[in-house]
C-alpha cells in the first residue's frame, strides 16, 4: 500500500499480487480509528485499487486496516508507511 496527497485529501493504493480477493472492512491512516477512516473496499486478484481520504489523517507513519480472511475472521494489521 502507498499514500498520495492530492487537492482533495489523501489516496490510499492497494496492490494485491495474490490470487484472492483482499476484502477491506475499515482502513485508516494514524494510530487509532478517526474520521480518515474508509469502510468497505476490494481488491480483485492481481490488480491494484485507490481509495481516497478526505479527512484529514492523524498520522502519515501509519497504515492500519482490518481485512476479512477466507474463514470469515476480521484481523487487524499496521504498516508502517
Amino acid at each position: 500500500m502507498g499514500t498520495e496527497k492530492t487537492s482533495s485529501g489523501y489516496t490510499l493504493t492497494a496492490k494485491n499480487a495474490s490470487p484472492f480477493h483482499v476484502s477491506f472492512t475499515k482502513i485508516w491512516l494514524g494510530k487509532e480509528e478517526t474520521k480518515s477512516a474508509l469502510t468497505g473496499g476490494m481488491v480483485k486478484p492481481f490488480s491494484e485499487e485507490s481509495f481516497k481520504i478526505t479527512a484529514p489523517p492523524t498520522d502519515l507513519n501509519n497504515l492500519n486496516y482490518k481485512f476479512i480472511t477466507d474463514i470469515g475472521a476480521i484481523v487487524h494489521q499496521q504498516y508502517q508507511l
